[in-house]
């Protein structure tokens, strides 16, 4: 892993499979943007410190999830960061039992060890109010991006470089994404189109790449969720019970699907489904005691 400089005292860099925001507060002392898994921060940003004399003094996060968040408590214990998080966001990070939410309250070990070593406190929590945020003597601009999470926000420079976080896929994930996570439809293609009223000389994405104009990607992403919205309507064409409907997605998309992966595919789902609901596409029955869903 390498110290990529994005412009002034921004930097990137890439452990794992995501780009992680770093600014440099002077020569020894940094802060991260997100801090990835907790064995990404344990086995690739804590030896990476070590071997360039830095010290991570604080991490913002963009939200709650396990991949960008995963880290947060192991830095904070080894160098003291202050943790700043989204409004809600920082509720994830509590205690190792809300991040069951996401998993609809499957706690059976399909997440190996992931989830114990998750919990952490956060010190600030970034109000929805915000429009900036200044952290550790450095003024940072609040964008919001609510959708793929329900609070996440993205972070401007000094530098004027803008780190979206999740917001955006780059051209090769969207490639290979067949089914985008998206906590709230409607907001995540509101939040996309705002993206384009940004005037920032660098964007960096999570899932990932630095951009000097993200216009076309916005596109590209709307277009990718739009034609998944298509298919997944198509296959309601007939009344499916949810499970019924979750099989047919996977076959269709041709997924390769594990018992951990069929889990987050049903909590994606049933974001679409609700997006569906509430534009008045779907309707949905009980039958026999199960839900029964079907295209209007």
């Amino acid at each position: 892993m390498e110290l990529k400089k994005v412009k002034g005292n921004t930097y990137l860099i890439s452990p794992d499979f995501i780009d992680l925001g770093l600014y440099r507060l002077n020569k020894e002392q940094c802060l991260l943007i997100d801090s990835g898994f907790h064995k990404t921060a344990k086995n690739e940003i804590i030896p990476f410190m070590e071997k360039n004399n830095m010290m991570v003094r604080g991490i913002l996060c963009t939200h709650g999830h396990i991949d960008h968040a995963g880290g947060n408590n192991l830095l904070k214990m080894t160098y003291g960061a202050q943790i700043a998080a989204p409004y809600v966001e920082n509720m994830l990070g509590e205690n190792s039992y809300n991040m069951y939410v996401l998993s609809d309250n499957l706690r059976f070990r399909i997440f190996g060890e992931t989830i114990p070593s998750f919990s952490y406190k956060t010190d600030i929590v970034i109000n929805p109010d915000y429009t900036d945020f200044y952290f550790l003597g450095v003024d940072f601009q609040i964008i919001k991006i609510y959708g793929h999470s329900p609070y996440q926000i993205g972070y401007i420079t000094p530098d004027n470089v803008a780190y979206l976080g999740d917001a955006l896929l780059s051209e090769s994930m969207i490639r290979i994404t067949k089914l985008p996570y998206i906590f709230d439809v409607g907001n995540d293609l509101a939040s996309k189109k705002n993206l384009k009223t940004l005037n920032c000389d660098k964007y960096i994405l999570s899932h990932k790449g630095v951009y000097d104009d993200i216009e076309y990607l916005v596109d590209q992403n709307i277009d990718h969720i739009n034609s998944r919205i298509e298919i997944l309507l198509d296959i309601l064409k007939e009344p499916m019970y949810f499970e019924d409907y979750t099989a047919d997605i996977v076959n269709k998309l041709e997924i390769k699907a594990d018992l951990r992966k069929i889990v987050y595919l049903q909590r994606t789902v049933r974001g679409y489904l609700s997006y569906f609901q509430e534009n008045n596409l779907v309707d949905a029955y009980l039958d026999n005691n199960k839900i029964l869903f079907v295209k209007k």
